[in-house]
């Protein structure tokens, strides 16, 4: 958990209390079973601009970092659940990503405008992206994306190696699905890929149906 998401719980406490530390305790899981390899997404088809560039819903599907947190200071403490995250194009290009990143704390949905810019790596075409919060005072990159699996030809189905830029922060992994015929639901490739490169990692599902009954209720900050 980084420093967007404890503004975040700020906000819905409605509290102006500096955070002094935070507790992160895993409180629910699912376990990653073990599974056959599966076959390499080839670096040539690993291109991080073509899965971000969609109109439609980029829905984070499963990942590593639990989706229930607590935030204790002094005598109080309160707990979070994280649900129903996607990313929404607002405009790409070679170089920059622009997008709103909704979720859901608590029951509580919020958006916020962020920015990922793309990391020239020695390939043809980027694989990973820095992201910073642009509605921050001083915008700084917190966290890196780094593309790992796509579907070939749709990219209805993706998986990242993400960090966060904290000391002592670990690697995680995230999966994102798109709509496909109807259908959110991740690809049997997909579901191999992350479980392959996440191997023995604790993983926590994310999405649900009921997610895109919400999505148009999501509240904005004011500008």
């Amino acid at each position: 958990i980084g420093y967007p998401e404890i503004r975040f719980m700020m906000r819905l406490t409605g509290s102006l209390i500096l955070i002094g530390s935070v507790s992160l305790f895993s409180l629910a899981a699912d376990e990653v079973g073990t599974v056959k390899q599966p076959k390499a997404n080839h670096k040539k088809h690993l291109d991080i601009i073509k899965v971000f560039n969609t109109s439609r819903n980029l829905w984070l599907y499963r990942r590593t970092e639990s989706d229930e947190f607590e935030v204790v200071d002094g005598n109080w403490k309160i707990g979070f659940l994280e649900r129903c995250i996607f990313f929404k194009k607002i405009n790409i290009s070679t170089s920059n990503y622009y997008f709103w990143h909704r979720t859901e704390w608590n029951g509580s949905r919020l958006s916020s405008l962020w920015m990922g810019t793309f990391v020239e790596n020695g390939e043809k075409q980027p694989l990973s992206m820095l992201v910073s919060d642009l509605e921050e005072e001083d915008p700084t990159p917190f966290m890196n994306m780094t593309l790992r699996y796509t579907e070939i030809g749709n990219h209805s189905c993706s998986v990242f190696s993400v960090t966060r830029l904290e000391p002592e922060c670990q690697e995680d992994c995230e999966m994102y699905v798109r709509n496909h015929n109807g259908s959110i639901e991740p690809t049997e490739g997909c579901r191999q890929s992350f479980e392959t490169i996440c191997k023995n990692r604790t993983s926590y599902l994310i999405y649900d149906k009921s997610c895109r009954n919400k999505k148009k209720k999501i509240k904005q900050k004011d500008p």
